[in-house]
């Protein structure tokens, strides 16, 4: 059992396979630490001859958790250091609060030892882990790398948990020699510090992976040339990457029989989902000669892309057809139809943004705001239908009245209207609109 100091001067033990010795792989396990148990994280150096990216990676990384351990976390959802081992030969360690074991790391998802129960937790995934990187934007700090399994997704709600605090850096001109695939490309080749833009690459490619199982950049390119040397990888994901659904360019689509996932998953989502993803790895985006999307209009997709999932009575989520670009629907698992909404609304004055009224839906409050925030689970309606007439009703299930504008009426917390076209709805000091719905495939 190795023992080490931090820098707190207290001592912790690993316990990792190889009892007595500090360990030559990443390690994750538990510990005590001020007489409870805690969870702590091992980062070791390859001090092999030839490795010196890995060891300026190194002491990046330790420099970044020393830092994290002066500052407040940027979030909730990160596991943040207590302490930190004082740097050894081997590597170093840090303790962070324990966390519930239904947090399982993302690559589980990714290699079929963790499954998802469906759009729902999908969406609610990635909403949280775009929420996150918003927090991280609004506190200045950026990641000088990340992985898979450096991201935590709860198994029963889609919570996302972030255990990679030393990836996380608030210094300018950081680029960390020897990163991951899931930088962007002019970081993987040196030409860009951490920053945001580096940033939102990263944020675009894990929401990929979250609703398509696989790299945005692994096709043909990647699966002929199953042995990854550095040159293989470099022009891969760093001088010559090229976006597995680019609309332009067919030289990198997946394989069948090697890319399971990804062509499936990619014909279910929304039209105005896959423009996003083409947007986002746009070849002069992927040069660094144009931004990609930003946080803040990933958030606004996904908050769109969560109210148009309905579930199917023999319990799969779908998305609507209407936003499919279809006028009718199946059930991809029963094929049942699935009805297309006759109503939609718009919170205030938009003219674009418009959300499905469905039967179970429901109101949100930052589908309502012009700067949503990262609260994206409060409540302020619900639709329901009546048992009787079979026609959607609007249940106002904030703690305040609403106001009907046409007529003065107001709608008490817990009471209900119809939802009818021409209707106007003030919630507080915003509003609603209900219309006729148009075909909205290319909708953002």
């Amino acid at each position: 059992m190795a023992s080490l100091k931090t820098v707190k001067g207290k001592k912790i033990r690993l316990t990792p396979k190889t009892e007595g010795t500090l360990p030559t792989y990443r390690y994750t396990g538990k510990t005590e630490y001020g007489g409870e148990e805690k969870r702590i994280r091992w980062i070791p150096i390859n001090r092999k001859a030839g490795m010196e990216p890995q060891k300026g990676m190194y002491r990046q990384l330790y420099k970044n958790i020393c830092s994290c351990l002066e500052k407040e976390p940027p979030a909730g959802n990160i596991l943040w250091p207590l302490d930190v081992t004082e740097e050894a030969a081997e590597g170093f360690g840090y303790v962070t609060e324990d966390c519930s074991p239904n947090y399982l790391p993302f690559e589980d998802y990714l290699e079929g030892r963790a499954f998802f129960s469906g759009w729902s937790m999908i969406v609610n995934a990635a909403l949280s882990l775009t929420a996150l990187f918003l927090r991280l934007k609004e506190k200045g700090c950026h990641f000088v790398d990340l992985s898979n399994g450096d991201v935590l997704v709860h198994s029963q709600n889609g919570k996302v948990l972030l255990a990679g605090a030393e990836m996380l850096t608030w210094e300018s001109s950081v680029n960390a020699a020897g990163a991951g695939t899931l930088m962007s490309p002019e970081y993987i080749t040196g030409k860009r510090a951490a920053d945001e833009r580096t940033d939102e690459y990263l944020l675009a490619v894990l929401l990929f992976e979250l609703f398509f199982r696989g790299h945005p950049l692994e096709g043909l390119g990647t699966a002929r040339n199953p042995v990854m040397t550095k040159e293989i990888k470099e022009s891969c994901y760093g001088t010559a990457p090229v976006f597995v659904y680019d609309p332009e360019d067919e030289s990198n689509r997946p394989v069948r029989g090697i890319h399971i996932n990804v062509p499936g998953l990619w014909k279910q989502c929304p039209k105005f989902l896959q423009r996003a993803f083409e947007e986002g790895f746009d070849k002069r985006v992927l040069a660094g000669k144009r931004r990609g999307i930003s946080a803040e209009q990933w958030y606004k997709n996904l908050i769109l892309l969560r109210s148009v999932i309905v579930p199917c009575s023999c319990g799969m989520d779908n998305f609507l057809p209407v936003y499919m670009g279809e006028e009718k629907g199946r059930c991809v698992r029963c094929r049942s139809e699935i009805e297309n909404p006759s109503l939609c609304w718009k919170p205030g004055r938009q003219r674009i943004t418009s959300y499905p009224v469905v039967p179970g839906g429901v109101i949100y409050r930052c589908q309502l705001e012009t700067n949503p925030g990262t609260d994206f689970n409060a409540e302020a309606g619900r639709f329901i239908r009546n048992k009787d007439s079979g026609l959607c009703l609007i249940q106002n299930t904030s703690d305040t009245p609403w106001i009907i504008p046409e007529t003065g009426e107001q709608v008490e917390a817990g009471e209900t209207i119809p939802a009818r076209e021409g209707l106007v709805v003030s919630i507080e000091d915003r509003r609603m609109r209900f219309e006729a719905v148009e075909k909205k495939e290319n909708e953002v």
